[in-house]
């Protein structure tokens, strides 16, 4: 059975499955809780790295995701979560050239899937300490990638106050595929496995009835590939290699978090978010959200983000480099540029819930959904020589319980 058919049977099979299993659990045990996202994304600008900072970077992609928390006895909880991404790019079908028929892996990553796990369990005690670990893998055309994460959660006893350590480990294992015209001359072999480890520190706080707020703290330490084999890079003498950048890269972010309750009808949520790395790219990002409620079940919510980045020391637009240069890159994402999304949300969720599934032994409800959600937006990234990349991103997601 292909994985895409085995995925959507999945979906539909898999509430059966919890079901009967939840049946044999004490009844004072909390339901069993599903959710399922569909997205699409669809982008186009002409800065792509795979042609060294020019070119089409056009690019669709579709993914569904489905997560599933099951309540275990002694306050434990499971969670399973599972996706793919479809997408098609028209940016790294240039890593070979279509006009030669020898090469067997041509076009290899126009259409691609990404697939991805992961599973975790969470376990509160009578103390307000909450215990999590979590492992997953992903598997893409060229890289495979596994991770674990472990995080310590306490509570107040009034559950106003939370503190939250949380650390995890990814390691990323890359097929070293290069553009078609270098191959021959890549004499040094690098390094195939990037790894990153993260750990940060949360506090939130409940100030009183109308504001709670929330800071973190991030760091993160990655080693190994960190470039990317198939970007090329131009030089000012009209020759041209693949990027390279450094094995080592620290990371740290900041970022504060506010939600104020305005009115019964609507609320304010404000984020900031504070951005440096030994790259010296420093950015700030800032979003507001505000959630409208317009009846008891139908909630809007229109935001706005910006974000705004200082340019990488390593990186030049096309044909710039130095070829004495020890590290260089012409990727647009290390590139300082200006970002606007602006989105709109709805929200349905009634109290009683919708559409649901009766059980006719009992005349109890089985099968609740409890929200229905659609979130839509466009992005607008404005780099420093005036060219926009532009993107549309929607989101559709449900939930429901199964008792």
């Amino acid at each position: 059975m292909q994985l895409r058919n085995f995925y959507i049977l999945f979906v539909f099979i898999l509430p059966h499955m919890i079901n009967a299993q939840h049946s044999s659990v004490k009844d004072n045990i909390d339901s069993v809780k599903v959710n399922f996202m569909y997205s699409y994304y669809e982008q186009d600008g002409v800065h792509s790295p795979v042609t060294g900072g020019i070119g089409d970077e056009e690019l669709y992609d579709h993914g569904r995701r489905i997560s599933v928390s099951v309540p275990l006895r002694n306050n434990i909880n499971l969670s399973v979560l599972s996706g793919i991404d479809v997408y098609t790019s028209a940016s790294t079908d240039n890593i070979n050239d279509e006009h030669d028929l020898l090469l067997t892996e041509t076009s290899a990553s126009y259409k691609d899937e990404r697939k991805y796990s992961s599973i975790g369990l969470e376990k509160k005690n009578k103390q307000g300490y909450i215990i999590s670990s979590n492992a997953g893998f992903s598997k893409e055309w060229d890289v495979n990638s596994i991770n674990y994460g472990i995080s310590l959660t306490h509570l107040s006893k009034n559950e106003n106050t939370q503190i939250r350590l949380s650390t995890s480990y990814y390691k990323d294992k890359w097929d070293l595929i290069y553009p078609y015209e270098l191959r021959p001359f890549i004499n040094d072999t690098l390094e195939d496995i990037k790894r990153s480890f993260n750990a940060s520190l949360m506090f939130s706080q409940v100030i009183n009835k109308r504001l709670k707020m929330a800071l973190s703290i991030e760091t993160v330490s990655q080693n190994g590939l960190l470039s990317t084999p198939f970007h090329r890079v131009y030089f000012n003498d009209t020759t041209h290699t693949i990027e390279r950048l450094p094995n080592k890269r620290f990371k740290i972010p900041v970022a504060m978090y506010s939600s104020y309750y305005m009115n019964d009808r609507s609320i304010l949520r404000f984020y900031y978010r504070f951005y440096t790395d030994d790259f010296d790219i420093n950015a700030h990002t800032v979003q507001i959200e505000t959630p409208i409620k317009i009846s008891p079940s139908i909630v809007i919510s229109p935001f706005y983000r910006i974000h705004t980045q200082e340019e990488s020391k390593y990186f030049e637009p096309f044909a710039i480099h130095n070829p004495n240069a020890e590290y260089y890159t012409s990727d647009y994402d290390l590139s300082g540029f200006n970002s606007h999304k602006l989105g709109f949300g709805i929200k349905y969720s009634p109290l009683f819930g919708f559409f649901n599934k009766i059980n006719s032994q009992n005349n109890q409800t089985k099968i609740k959904f409890k929200k229905l959600e659609i979130r839509t937006s466009k992005y607008f990234r404005l780099n420093k020589d005036g060219v926009i990349l532009k993107a549309y991103i929607a989101t559709f997601g449900v939930s429901y319980v199964i008792n």
